[in-house]
């Protein structure tokens, strides 16, 4: 056992003080190193964004893996980072439920975003955005430089064989909730 590893300290009741997000730096402070001062803390936790003032931010995107978890209160919601920001003054949250991949992520967000400038709702640009990762077919996700980044990955990890890639141009390769189903909303939509 680590004793530096201080994130293993005794379990926190409090879901403002357990959720929380990691930064560039958190591994080194988890490590019992000093971290440069310009790196702050290295972390965020829900109860610091709870005292930042977001009254004026109209859309917060948490990109980060299962951001939309918490405690479920009975009568109160969900404790966690959902909360914070909406104690902030956020006035709409996306976030995750589940751990998505971070190209799929990337490019669901940049489909919602380019939605959302053109005019569509957050809401329906949200579902557009999705039904586009449903939908996207290999033949597709190939004349984009993510979605190369994708193909790229898929076979590396053994995923999917670069045969099957070339004789299934129309697969639909994201199709799976895994990859869209996450992302949730909440606020002003």
């Amino acid at each position: 056992e680590n004793p530096f590893d201080r994130f293993s300290v005794a379990p926190v009741n409090n879901a403002m003080i357990r959720g929380g997000l990691a930064f560039a730096g958190a591994n080194t402070w988890r490590k019992g190193e000093k971290l440069p001062s310009k790196a702050g803390k290295g972390r965020l936790l829900a109860q610091d964004v709870a005292g930042i003032d977001l009254w004026d931010n109209e859309l917060t995107i948490l990109i980060a893996c299962q951001t939309g978890l918490g405690d479920v209160q009975l009568g109160e919601g969900v404790f966690g980072l959902r909360r914070a920001f909406a104690v902030a003054g956020c006035q709409a949250l996306i976030m995750s439920l589940w751990s998505v991949p971070t190209r799929a992520s990337l490019l669901l967000m940049d489909q919602f975003l380019t939605l959302v400038e053109t005019g569509l709702g957050k809401r329906k640009a949200l579902l557009k955005a999705q039904q586009y990762i449903r939908n996207i077919t290999i033949q597709e996700l190939q004349k984009l430089p993510l979605g190369r980044d994708i193909l790229d990955e898929f076979i590396e990890e053994r995923v999917i064989l670069k045969g099957f890639m070339d004789s299934n141009p129309n697969y639909q390769l994201l199709s799976h909730p895994y990859f869209w189903g996450a992302w949730i909303s909440q606020g002003e939509f």
